[in-house]
């Protein structure tokens, strides 16, 4: 058998499933067959924010995902469209996606993998307004200090509601007691690491949740010269940050039109407050 006979073997191997049925792409078994054909896509985006003490911006990166979820039968080819295409930058694509007519006209084509994978991974390059604020108010003395964090929305009524909103407070390893009371959800104190970690949940609408109290030190301390940096965990189902929204889905190839289901979801990364 010849070197070029062997090689074509190979490559006919390689490419069969374990049915034995031959596929013309290496990320896609053939042969696959579904009762009911659906997709599901989730844009999943994050947030990493660094805000420094009197509220200004100091850094904001949005990082993106497109996650898939593939159960259709065949062989089926997508275009996929999306309003404010041109919002994703930086896009590190699955190897499905024909790169050259994204480049051109800001559409993903593309024969999907069956079953879960990531179609793309970008950044958001426009100015994003946060949806969320931290006001801390932190001091130390040689006894101890006072405490009074705030938390609220930014939102208009008419947009998602934040939800899981959680406040976590790295206080001095000096720290002996704590006395604190919270408006909104409820707080532990974990006596060993000295974080504190406040779960606030959904933020009411009548008014911002508000943490406050004293922390003590054991006598003869010294007063530590670093404020702690706050971080925030929250989340915004049914949202973009970047407005970016997934508009219509064709599919050729194949010849039925599948159910198509389309999660985003807004939520903290790294969110820093400095105090």
């Amino acid at each position: 058998m010849t070197h070029a006979l062997l090689s074509l073997c190979f490559i006919l191997i390689s490419c069969a499933t374990l049915d034995g049925t031959l596929s013309n792409v290496p990320w896609r078994k053939g042969g696959v067959k579904y009762s009911n054909n659906e997709i599901y896509f989730d844009v999943v985006e994050e947030i990493d924010c660094i805000i420094d003490a009197n509220g200004q911006v100091v850094s904001c990166e949005v990082i993106g995902t497109i996650q898939c979820n593939c159960r259709l039968s065949g062989m089926p080819d997508l275009t996929l469209t999306f309003t404010h295409p041109d919002a994703l930058e930086d896009c590190s694509f699955h190897p499905c996606v024909r790169f050259g007519r994204w480049e051109r006209e800001k559409v993903m084509s593309f024969v999907p993998p069956d079953g879960n994978f990531q179609l793309v991974k970008y950044r958001v390059d426009r100015p994003v307004n946060l949806p969320v604020f931290v006001r801390p108010q932190i001091s130390y003395n040689q006894h101890g200090g006072m405490v009074n964090v705030t938390v609220g929305t930014k939102q208009a009524h008419s947009e998602k509601p934040m939800e899981d909103i959680k406040v976590i407070v790295p206080f001095p390893k000096c720290v002996s007691t704590v006395s604190l009371s919270a408006t909104t959800g409820n707080y532990v104190f974990d006596d060993i690491t000295k974080v504190l970690e406040w779960t606030v949940g959904k933020v009411p609408k009548d008014k911002s949740p508000l943490i406050n109290g004293t922390i003590a030190f054991p006598p003869d301390t010294k007063s530590p010269e670093e404020s702690p940096t706050i971080l925030v965990e929250w989340k915004i189902q049914g949202q973009s940050i970047s407005g970016i929204k997934v508009d219509s889905l064709v599919v050729v190839n194949e010849n039925y039109k599948p159910y198509k289901g389309v999660r985003s979801i807004t939520k903290a990364g790294k969110f820093q407050i400095r105090t």
